[in-house]
């Protein structure tokens, strides 16, 4: 049987060779704790594309007030 669900650990080495801790944080919690890496200069340079995904779908929409991750209903074309 398939699933979708991916476990990862929420365990963190505490030395110099895995010194930018922020990479094992998930993205929402990076933007809260990093504000500077989340800036849209530099996201794409300090975050992994999962921590981006992560991040994003919880920021609010414009159209709907609401973290729908851009799969609001309200704007037709």
């Amino acid at each position: 049987m398939d699933s979708n669900l991916d476990v990862q650990s929420n365990l963190m080495i505490d030395d110099e060779g895995h010194s930018p801790q922020f990479r094992y944080l998930p993205g929402d919690f990076v933007g809260q704790v990093y504000p500077e890496k989340v800036d849209r200069r530099n996201i794409e340079r300090e975050l992994t594309r999962r921590q981006i995904i992560e991040y994003e779908q919880y920021l609010i929409c414009y159209i709907c007030k609401k973290p729908c991750a851009g799969s609001c209903q309200t704007y037709k074309i």
